[in-house]
Formats: C-alpha cells, sequence, structure tokens
C-alpha cells in the first residue's frame, strides 16, 4: 500500500474545513502549529487556531484549488475561496496557502489572501 502523499493530507484537511470541522482539522496539526490569516496576527497552538477560525464568523466555506505543489515540507494550494457569513452573503477571493510540514501534521498553515472584499460584505 503506498503512503499518502502531503498532499493528499492537505486535501483531507481542507475538506475538513470546508465541512467546517473544526476540531477534526485540529487533529491535522501539530501541538505548537503555526496559523496566519491575511495580514492578522499569527496565532500558535491548536486551541488559539481554532479560536481564529471560529471568530471569523464565517457560516460556510468552499475551495476551489486551482493548483497545488509538494516541495520537501511544504505544500503550496493557489484556490478560489467562497466565504459565506452569517448574513448570507458570499464573496469568492483568489489565495495561496502555504503549509510547512512535520511528520505528517501541519506545523504552519500561512493564508496569503487580501480579505478585504469579505470585510466589505459584512459591513454591507
Amino acid at each position: 500500500m503506498a503512503a499518502i502523499t502531503q498532499t493528499e493530507i492537505i486535501r483531507s484537511l481542507i475538506g475538513l474545513f470546508e465541512a467546517m470541522d473544526i476540531e477534526s482539522a485540529m487533529t491535522y496539526f501539530t501541538e505548537d502549529a503555526l496559523y496566519r490569516f491575511g495580514n492578522h496576527p499569527p496565532v500558535v497552538g491548536k486551541a488559539a487556531i481554532a479560536s481564529a477560525i471560529e471568530a471569523a464568523r464565517i457560516a460556510r466555506t468552499s475551495f476551489e484549488i486551482n493548483e497545488i505543489w509538494e516541495i520537501d515540507d511544504a505544500v503550496i494550494c493557489q484556490m478560489e475561496t467562497t466565504h459565506a457569513c452569517d448574513c448570507g452573503k458570499a464573496t469568492a477571493i483568489p489565495c495561496a496557502v502555504v503549509f510547512r510540514m512535520e511528520d505528517d501534521l501541519v506545523r504552519e498553515m500561512r493564508i496569503y489572501i487580501d480579505a478585504s472584499p469579505l470585510q466589505e460584505s459584512y459591513q454591507g
């Protein structure tokens, strides 16, 4: 049986984020993982990551991976994300996400995104 690749791990993690299954998603992270969304300050640790994601008030997110690359301990995704907020508005935004892996777990997740359209949808 072939070993699971880091790319397959990340695809599975993204599926958990789409399902908003944050508890299961946290099992894919190291205890001291770093998470950064856009220009927000980074947070460290599973509990802080889960809190940051839940605080975003996003009711639903879908991801369309356009390209994905695996290089050494890094998995890089270029994708289109569609975020639906509690108010019901949906906003599509392109982004890139860099995952750094350690023993098949995510030790860093850095999301490069211009989140201003999301913030505008919350205000409008």
